[in-house]
């Protein structure tokens, strides 16, 4: 496996979490005042999961987060 391969699989997790991301303010702002959508939380814990995998991979290919 190489490096490059690695980064654009790294690249392509993001990507799709930022649309998931997007698909989640789009349902959440276009809600009335005091209206919920059940479907925001769901998609919440996705975005949640799916960070904690790309937070998993950079762990363990020695990647630090920048302060």
């Amino acid at each position: 496996m190489s490096a490059q391969w690695k980064v654009g699989d790294l690249d392509a997790d993001l990507n799709r979490l930022n649309a998931l991301l997007e698909v989640i303010c789009e349902i959440q702002f276009d809600l009335a005042i005091g209206e919920a959508d059940r479907r925001v939380d769901s998609l919440l814990w996705v975005a949640r999961e799916m960070s904690k995998g790309v937070m998993h991979h950079l762990d363990a290919h020695g990647f630090e987060a920048a302060s």
